[in-house]
């Protein structure tokens, strides 16, 4: 009962249950039918309000909700893609959706972020960090605001008090302070860098005030060489927030 039927790329605790997302379907005799997003009662995975088609890849508490993220549509509302809520057993919907993958959510700041592909075919002029606000979504770095990879991406994020980090797969091009690759942080409406590192940060989490990271990175540049990581990395963010520009 307690098997879900291919994987799982998310978990979260909302009002006291377990929640699943990823690519998967109920088992066969199951209470409840459904995909992709489900929840514990304790004895077996459960239906929820949003009636997902597709895949989950997010999920984030914020003000009380759930806020659902990933490459899906739903199957009893039209027009609603990639992002939904729930408000206790109710589905909600924001009042616009993306048309880009959903990688990851944070909130920071009051305000909902999600990172996304940098280019799509559907929305070329869309994805990287974008913002949830005056009921649409807007990007706040991607395609036009910073040098990028159209084949990249914000694969995660991370909120500190001080600033939201960004991991994934792109430049940040030194037009003002340093280059980056593959880490960033936004505070004060902008977006900077915040390492260099040789390949895509998938994860993070802050525990302490210590950033760890993990990806398909092996190593670093910093200002005296390199330094060999082995896919996972550590940050004092209590040092470096307080003097990186």
């Amino acid at each position: 009962t307690g098997a879900l039927v291919n994987y799982v790329l998310d978990l979260e605790i909302y009002e006291d249950t377990l929640y699943a997302g990823g690519f998967f379907k109920s088992r066969y005799n199951a209470t409840d039918t459904f995909q992709s997003l489900a929840k514990w009662d304790g004895t077996e995975w459960r239906a929820t309000a949003l009636d997902i088609y597709g895949e989950v890849g997010a999920l984030h508490v914020y003000n009380n909700k759930l806020i659902v993220g990933g490459v899906f549509q739903l199957n009893d509302t039209a027009g609603v893609e990639n992002i939904a809520m729930l408000n206790g057993r109710q589905a909600e919907y924001f009042d616009e959706s993306v048309k880009v993958p959903v990688y990851d959510i944070a909130d920071f700041g009051n305000e909902i972020f999600i990172g996304t592909d940098f280019y799509t075919q559907a929305r070329q002029d869309s994805g990287g960090l974008v913002v949830y606000r005056n009921n649409a979504w807007e990007t706040v770095f991607g395609p036009g605001l910073g040098n990028y990879d159209k084949n990249g991406g914000v694969k995660c994020l991370e909120a500190h008090p001080d600033a939201l980090l960004i991991g994934g797969d792109f430049d940040i091009a030194a037009i003002v302070g340093n280059y980056g690759k593959n880490m960033g942080l936004y505070r004060n409406g902008y977006v900077e860098a915040f390492g260099m590192l040789d390949s895509t940060v998938r994860t993070m989490t802050i525990i302490n005030d210590q950033l760890y990271l993990g990806g398909d990175f092996n190593g670093a540049t910093t200002s005296t060489g390199g330094v060999t990581l082995n896919h996972i990395a550590q940050v004092d963010l209590q040092k470096y927030l307080s003097t990186e520009t």
